[in-house]
């Protein structure tokens, strides 16, 4: 009998030892997941709410101004390059972290690449309208979205 509860115990040792370093080794994978998704949405997010202040910036300089004005000056092709870049980074954030990015968040967004496009019947100046409508939209969406994924 002493071999039989000396060979259960050292069963019942390995076989915890082995649960817990693959539970261990799960809980990681998980965390590091986790942070490469922070770390994604998180200059997703960023990059979008700096388009937000380039859009909000564009409609106080029309506003003050008229469409004209704002149009044909220096201003216009300025925040036109900033919106540039900054969509350039998150469409590059986005292919480029492709497989740690949720199908939920990546739907989201692909909602709002849709939605700020302008249709063929919206003239030119009415544009930035359709993108920041979308934007203000679909920004809080998205932040709901990772929050809730680099929260669990």
């Amino acid at each position: 009998m002493d071999i039989a509860q000396s060979l259960i115990s050292a069963i019942s040792g390995l076989a915890g030892v082995f649960l817990g370093g693959w539970l261990t080794f799960r809980n990681a994978g998980k965390e590091k997941l986790i942070d490469l998704r922070r770390n994604a949405y998180g200059e997703i997010l960023f990059e979008l709410l700096e388009v937000e202040k380039v859009l909000d910036t564009a409609a106080e300089c029309i506003a003050e101004g008229g469409w004209d004005r704002y149009f044909n000056s220096d201003v216009s092709n300025k925040h036109s390059e900033q919106l540039s870049t900054h969509m350039s980074k998150i469409e590059k954030r986005l292919s480029g972290d492709y497989l740690i990015i949720s199908d939920e968040f990546r739907s989201l967004y692909d909602v709002f690449r849709t939605e700020r496009q302008a249709s063929d019947d919206v003239p030119f100046y009415e544009e930035d309208d359709t993108f920041e409508l979308a934007l203000k939209k679909h920004r809080p969406l998205l932040l709901a979205q990772a929050r809730k994924e680099v929260t669990r």
